[in-house]
């Protein structure tokens, strides 16, 4: 992910700039000395995240902030507070920043909020783009099959079932990376629990936490196989806050440690992922 800095003192930029941001996956793709450079840099380099001070001179953190998250929602802005500016640094809230870090700081803390914020970035980008992705994947590996299931069929029951099926499919799709159960999921479609369970056994042939673990655990695997992120990150990322019990679902689905799939060529990984998960939950 790319990062961009701006702080009108020169120390504090070099000293931003010498750390070993490398070391949690951050690429640095400027330095600006007040707000107006950083917002013309933002707007050229689109950053995936901002790391900037509250007073500097021509535009200010907040004016900065307000501007670069009209121009990308998706941009996340991290402000640099003395203890005076404090109740500045809260107004940004209202304006939709992510956090904000008091000065002086230290390297960890610094890195410790930049990936809190990589990780809700994660998270946004995998429920906006995994919902085609994983239909595919689960309807060819006829995890779930209830796209293409009586096409034909004109009972009007029959259709209605599954628009709900597809609506809590989808639900699911969109929601694995937070704490759902059958019951928060009964209480946004306003249907019993009992009836969705029966629904999705019947016209899936899964349960709801086969379907979730399912979900889960693919997105797990793609994640181990595409990026670099740390496993514990990668298990909040979908979901499981226990990264022991993550490891263990993971083991239990694919035969392996998360941190040997991680090391499997992407050949192996291509051919054997699905296969394990089919055979998984055929059993």
């Amino acid at each position: 992910m790319k990062l961009l800095i701006a702080d009108d003192e020169l120390l504090i930029r070099k000293g931003l700039l010498s750390l070993d941001w490398k070391s949690i996956d951050i690429t640095v793709c400027g330095a600006a000395q007040d707000g107006s450079e950083a917002l013309e840099l933002a707007r050229c380099q689109k950053p995936d995240i901002i790391l900037s001070d509250i007073r500097m001179p021509v535009i200010d953190g907040i004016g900065l902030a307000r501007e670069v998250l009209n121009d990308n929602p998706d941009c996340v802005v991290i402000f640099l507070s003395g203890y005076s500016d404090f109740q500045y640094a809260k107004a940004g809230f209202s304006i939709g920043i992510f956090d904000y870090i008091l000065k002086p700081t230290s390297p960890d803390e610094i890195f410790d909020c930049v990936q809190r914020a990589m990780l809700r970035i994660l998270k946004e980008r995998n429920e906006k783009t995994s919902l085609h992705t994983m239909q595919e994947e689960l309807r060819a590996h006829k995890i779930i099959d209830i796209y293409t299931k009586n096409q034909d069929n004109s009972d009007s029951c029959t259709s209605a079932s599954d628009n709900i099926v597809n609506r809590i499919i989808s639900y699911i799709e969109s929601n694995y990376m937070y704490d759902i159960s059958l019951l928060t999921l009964s209480e946004k479609i306003h249907l019993n629990s009992i009836y969705i369970s029966r629904l999705l056994k019947k016209n899936t042939g899964y349960t709801f936490l086969e379907i979730l673990t399912s979900i889960r655990m693919t997105k797990a695997a793609e994640l181990l196989r595409k990026t670099d992120i740390n496993i514990s990150q990668i298990s909040e990322s979908v979901g499981i806050n226990d990264q022991r019990y993550f490891s263990q679902v993971f083991k239990k689905i694919f035969n392996q440690t998360p941190r040997h799939f991680r090391n499997l060529n992407n050949v192996d990984i291509k051919k054997d992922i699905f296969d394990i998960l089919k055979k998984w939950m055929d059993y």
